[in-house]
């Protein structure tokens, strides 16, 4: 029973977060962000049982030392164009993605 009481949790805490906080949510983001993320959602969940892991693997692996390295040494903060929210929400599809093993169906036998 725990794993779908965590996702109904984090769904509840996240939702009362938005409809507190909803003069401040900027709409507009939100749709290009859904642009890029729904459609990659979509295919990843449709892919990843077909997909090798060890690749994702290493390439999550990357993605976050590279993210920390951009985060120490970038020179100047830069403010990203609402239309790269789009890409932002493909990529962060792929980083909630569970890995394979426990969302396979057990093997009879």
């Amino acid at each position: 029973m725990a794993l779908p009481t965590l996702p109904l949790t984090q769904l509840a805490s996240d939702g009362g977060r938005v409809w507190f906080n909803r003069r401040a949510v900027r709409w507009r983001l939100i749709k290009w962000y859904a642009l890029g993320a729904v459609p990659f959602a979509l295919a990843g969940g449709l892919l990843l049982p077909y997909v090798p892991v060890d690749p994702l693997t290493r390439v999550l692996g990357a993605f976050l030392i590279i993210t920390v390295f951009w985060r120490r040494f970038q020179p100047a903060r830069a403010v990203p164009a609402d239309k790269t929210f789009a890409v932002i929400g493909a990529g962060c599809v792929r980083l909630s993605l569970p890995e394979r093993g426990w969302a396979e169906e057990p093997s009879p036998g």
